[in-house]
């Protein structure tokens, strides 16, 4: 009976997390489709005489650069992990071993615990240090 509650409580938590990841997939898709169309965001003309404005309208430009390259990787992504839960696979991306499903709901895991902390390691490791100045 334990066994049986375990399985179908297993497959309800699936359930809710396709369901959330196929929402943020459409949330995701929304925002894409606004930014791209220029329904989101304010770009100011850059070819204005002024230098600042110039400036500014270049920055506003590579901001929404910025946030369009975040929302497609986050948007592959999440289909990445769509298309895994579909085949019933919720192993780890590096070891193999299994994502719980509690770090799967939070986060939408593609990695266990251990392994994201090891990446997170190898790349401070890569990151240069910001210079400390002493006066």
């Amino acid at each position: 009976m334990n066994i049986l509650f375990e399985k179908n409580t297993q497959d309800t938590v699936e359930k809710d997390l396709m369901a959330e990841i196929a929402k943020k997939i459409k949330e995701l898709e929304g925002a894409l489709k606004a930014l791209r169309t220029g329904d989101e965001f304010h770009i100011p003309r850059a070819d204005m005489p002024d230098t600042t404005d110039q400036a500014a309208a270049t920055s506003a430009i590579l901001d929404v650069i910025a946030h369009e390259k975040h929302l497609v990787e986050k948007l592959q992504q999440l289909r990445q992990l769509q298309q895994r839960l579909k085949e019933g696979d919720t192993s780890c991306t590096e070891c193999g071993g299994e994502i719980e499903m509690c770090r799967l709901l939070a986060s939408h895991a593609t990695t266990c615990l251990e392994c994201q902390e090891a990446l997170e390691r190898e790349a401070a490791l890569r990151t240069p240090a910001a210079p400390v100045f002493s006066f």
